[in-house]
């Protein structure tokens, strides 16, 4: 996404967000003015990052990158989930309130037990590999957004050809 279209959409972020903590907008559900000004600047903000990377001549696709987060982060979930019920801790509310906060407080406890038996080392894995795989698709848009500009010439598939110049410089005929 473009500098100027990435600082429009966040300052009309921090705006409604702050509206809705204002005027309670949000509540409990969380979608608030600032919910509803991200779905609709979804679409555009996606278009112009198809044409940015089409201009940088690579294809829009490549977008298609951030699944590969959002996948490790399902496996980090289903995998705390998994672990988690093979764990025998407490699973109502209270219960593990409690032992949060004496693992907190006193570094012991059911939840220290199972840290030291290595139940959480999948999701500990799956967790690691989800920062990882975030900061590598960060880092390859970084680079991607900042190339120059690729003509066809330069070999930039997706450019097409120069558009007419309709303007003579100001010259009279």
């Amino acid at each position: 996404m473009c500098r100027c279209c990435w600082l429009f959409t966040t300052l009309v972020g921090l705006v409604l967000d702050q509206v809705d903590q204002i005027s309670g907008l949000g509540g409990d559900t969380g979608m608030g003015l600032s919910s509803i000004a991200s779905l609709v600047l979804f679409l555009p903000n996606l278009s112009v990052t198809f044409r940015r990377l089409h201009d940088a001549g690579f294809s829009g696709w490549l977008y298609a990158l951030n699944l590969v987060p959002a996948a490790a982060a399902v496996w980090f979930i289903l995998s705390f989930i998994n672990d988690f019920q093979a764990s025998g801790l407490p699973a109502d509310g209270d219960s593990l309130a409690a032992a949060i906060d004496e693992f907190l407080s006193t570094q012991s406890g059911p939840i220290y037990e199972a840290l030291v038996a290595g139940v959480f080392n999948n999701s500990a894995t799956s967790f690691i590999s989800m920062l990882l795989s975030a900061l590598a698709v960060s880092v390859a848009f970084i680079i991607f957004y900042t190339r120059p500009t690729k003509t066809a010439e330069q070999g930039n598939n997706y450019a097409g050809a120069t558009a007419p110049q309709l303007y003579d410089g100001g010259t009279t005929s």
